[in-house]
């Protein structure tokens, strides 16, 4: 009877330790799978996040946003792939696309206990338009009622010739400011110093800038500025576009309108006011902004954001 009783207890005992390493799988599964699981999922929203934006980009400037988004996929993880991506005009100059990817899970653990590998998907949309704000300015104001800026804006697309544009204009353009350039003290702290011009001028103004009045300085271009110049030729960066000054000199309060891309080509900063000038190049291009002002003046640049996250997709919060 107690061999019977042993052989009995035996048995318990395989069950209990059967049982206690079923739990102990089920354990690392949710241990490790789940965390692995997270990672994953975390990679593919990024990279899904990327491509969207990346896209986003394109579009904003008239080119096929939806032929880089497989590559952004990859390159922001490498085991991911494009599910689908679309392009949708909201308006003349907005819309939003979207971007869905797929990267496997491989488990661990939970296939020794019936779950199999499976994939993760995430679907992100960016919208484009014109900004709201930017970020990144150069402290160069133009008058809008400048002749060469005033074709550009007639239909803003593409890169345009060189356009050297003087520091004097009509008194009678831009409510009498004395040039087509104001310097502009873009975080509106006087007075303007010339140690931030050069900084900003150089490597842009890293605070938000929208539409309003804003203080400057409508004094000529200075030669003092010529270092900061050279190092920014050829670059295109964004820059505010004014209809009127109020003020002279350091007093002077700049209406900013919009803002517009601009490739730096030349400079004349010394002799007679009149014969000064910076020689520009207007462009489309995406620039670091707020997105988006759908009742804002076009001049060809664009802010782009992320919109909409899955698991949910409301069109509605991409096209405002």
């Amino acid at each position: 009877m107690r061999v019977n009783g042993l052989a009995d207890e035996s048995g318990i005992s395989v069950l209990m330790v059967s049982v206690s390493i079923i739990a102990l799988f089920g354990s690392a599964s949710i241990a490790v799978d789940l965390g692995n699981l997270w990672m994953t999922r975390r990679h593919v929203i990024v990279a899904a996040a990327a491509a969207a934006l990346a896209a986003a980009s394109d579009y904003a400037v008239g080119q096929d946003g939806c032929a880089v988004a497989p590559d952004y996929v990859s390159r922001n993880d490498s085991d991911a792939t494009l599910t689908g991506c679309g392009g949708v005009p909201t308006g003349p100059t907005s819309g939003y696309v979207t971007v869905d990817a797929q990267t496997p899970v491989d488990y661990a653990f939970a296939g020794v206990i019936g779950f199999p590998d499976r994939p993760v998907d995430a679907g992100t949309a960016a919208a484009w338009g014109v900004p709201a704000g930017v970020a990144g300015l150069r402290p160069f104001g133009l008058c809008k009622d400048d002749p060469s800026f005033a074709a550009w804006a007639a239909n803003p697309s593409g890169i345009s010739p060189p356009a050297r544009v003087p520091y004097t204009n009509n008194p009678t353009d831009c409510g009498g400011a004395p040039g087509n350039w104001g310097i502009i003290d873009l975080d509106d702290v006087r007075p303007v110093a010339n140690d931030d011009i050069k900084e900003w001028t150089r490597y842009g103004y890293p605070g938000f800038v929208r539409p309003g009045h804003v203080g400057g300085d409508t004094g000529a271009l200075s030669n003092s500025l010529d270092d900061a110049l050279a190092a920014v030729r050829q670059q295109r960066f964004p820059i505010p576009v004014f209809d009127r000054v109020v003020g002279e000199g350091s007093n002077a309060r700049f209406h900013i309108i919009g803002f517009v891309g601009i490739q730096l080509v030349n400079w004349k900063t010394t002799g007679a006011e009149q014969t000064r000038y910076l020689e520009v190049r207007f462009t489309e291009m995406v620039a670091s902004g707020e997105c988006c002002d759908p009742g804002a003046t076009d001049y060809g640049l664009r802010a782009v954001h992320i919109c909409e996250v899955d698991p949910s997709f409301d069109p509605a919060h991409c096209q405002s």
